[in-house]
């Protein structure tokens, strides 16, 4: 299966007369799925003797927003954690930055509001978060810039 950011993917399949059905996670079938959301997907395709294979594959956050060009410093830590990820930033200049958690499917989990400053020393509290892979953005002026974390 391929995949682009703008949450669409497809599978390219030789011989579709020996297929009986494709099934993405969202539920669509076919040989395409749209509206996919950030994160990883799956794609079931049963042949017509009813063997089936999964593929796994991701849909990458849309990136047609621009990364953060004045940064200093980025540092977000632990990002394998049961409780707490610190993010300290330093930004080349005073701004008013927000952070946003989502999971890997694109769902926002929590929102962050952080007072206007050049230095930011945040502490996330993740002990409520299932275990899993979350995806941590600090947007600013219009920009963002994104990392992983894992909630164990």
């Amino acid at each position: 299966a391929t995949s682009n950011e703008n949450g669409s993917a497809s599978i390219e399949i030789l011989n579709y007369n020996n297929i009986s059905s494709i099934v993405w996670d969202n539920g669509e079938t076919g040989a395409s799925a749209n509206d996919l959301s950030v994160g990883f997907h799956t794609v079931i395709v049963t042949t017509n003797l009813g063997c089936e294979f999964t593929f796994e594959f991701e849909i990458n956050m849309n990136t047609a927003i621009s990364e953060i060009d004045f940064i200093e410093s980025f540092n977000i830590y632990p990002t394998v954690s049961s409780d707490f990820v610190n993010v300290e930033i330093e930004f080349a200049r005073v701004t008013t930055p927000e952070v946003y958690l989502f999971s890997t499917h694109g769902q926002l989990v929590q929102k962050i509001n952080l007072n206007t400053s050049r230095l930011i020393n945040e502490r996330i509290d993740v002990t409520d978060l299932s275990p899993g892979v979350y995806l941590l953005s600090v947007k600013a002026e219009g920009k963002i810039k994104t990392t992983r974390i894992v909630k164990m």
